[in-house]
């Protein structure tokens, strides 16, 4: 992993204790009023339409709660988006499922014992990634298309399956645990809905999401809600109009994401969608998959040091080339030179 902003390693997040550390970084904020166990069950509205409050269940039963806004920060399945009628501005059509786990004991990708993050490729619509999570552990993940995902009512079967048809997942799970549940996501749309309306706004996956490839979606949730922050304070302040407010966070919103949306559903199509002939599997993408270079850019742009749009020029690419022939090249007369006389 080159050294990014500071650091240079890279793990998955571990969900449920980032989740808790933001809750309980709340108790920081006296002007947050947090309530756990609730649920939003509708919009409330003014006579003129305008969304004021929700109303919402918690175990005393149904409650209105009112406010100047309401930002609807719940995920691709959003509720405040389906009844305040946002508009789905952009959808591609092009989807996957992922499957994933979090396994012990993972042997190491390398046989000096080192190894970060592991792509097993296939070129014919299905990848196999296993990547560090917490201390001596790996999540294990299959990500495929998903018009070619068929579970047959087994999610577990249809893992594991996946997971055995690999000789390299295979080797390193031989002596590995599974210690987490399995986890699926299904149909993961690449879209963007309608940002704000009358009384209301959306922030995070319920506004913009995509491909978890690329591994954005936190961080498009923080950038988004950082960007909307000022312009809702100014608004509360009496210091810009809510149509102000929309247009700027509109702009905003894809300023910090359409870059990388372009290029997610891109690597996308080429990843799973795309079945190039065996040849350049064994060739051009084995070379590009294993060149210092080529990784040290990817991973630049994954993590936003370099512009993810243009981050693989033609310059790029023909030094992989020439780098993976001469590899090659290297490899062949060792293996010669070996059983000659």
């Amino acid at each position: 992993m080159p050294r990014c902003h500071g650091r240079d390693y890279l793990y998955g997040v571990d969900r449920a204790g980032f989740d808790a550390l933001l809750w309980s970084r709340l108790e920081a904020h006296p002007g947050v009023d947090a309530r756990a166990g609730v649920r939003v069950r509708a919009l409330l509205r003014d006579d003129a339409g305008r969304v004021v409050g929700v109303e919402a269940i918690d175990e005393g039963g149904a409650r209105e709660h009112r406010g100047r806004c309401v930002i609807g920060a719940d995920g691709r399945f959003s509720l405040v988006a389906r009844k305040a009628g946002a508009r789905v501005l952009e959808d591609v059509p092009l989807t996957s499922t992922a499957y994933q786990a979090e396994w012990s004991g993972v042997a190491p990708a390398l046989p000096d014992g080192e190894g970060g993050a592991q792509v097993v490729a296939s070129g014919r619509g299905r990848n196999l990634l296993l990547f560090p999570a917490a201390p001596g552990r790996h999540f294990v993940v299959v990500h495929a298309r998903s018009d070619r995902v068929d579970i047959g009512g087994d999610a577990q079967a249809y893992y594991d399956a996946q997971l055995a048809s690999s000789e390299v997942v295979r080797r390193r799970l031989a002596g590995a645990e599974r210690c987490g549940p399995l986890v699926g996501v299904k149909r993961i749309a690449n879209r963007y809905v309608e940002h704000a309306g009358d009384g209301w706004l959306l922030v995070g996956d319920a506004v913009h999401c995509k491909d978890p490839a690329d591994g954005q979606g936190i961080y498009d949730a923080l950038i988004e809600a950082k960007r909307l922050a000022p312009l809702l304070v100014e608004h509360l302040a009496g210091a810009r109009s809510w149509a102000s407010l929309s247009d700027a966070y509109g702009r905003a919103l894809r300023e910090e994401t359409e870059a990388m949306f372009r290029t997610t559903c891109k690597r996308l199509k080429d990843d799973l969608y795309s079945e190039p002939p065996a040849l350049v599997i064994k060739t051009l993408i084995r070379w590009m998959m294993t060149d210092p270079e080529y990784t040290r850019r990817f991973l630049s742009y994954l993590s936003r040091v370099i512009p993810p749009d243009g981050w693989m020029t033609p310059g790029l690419v023909a030094r992989v080339v020439a780098r993976g022939i001469a590899r090659d090249v290297r490899g062949l007369l060792r293996g010669r030179s070996s059983t000659w006389p």
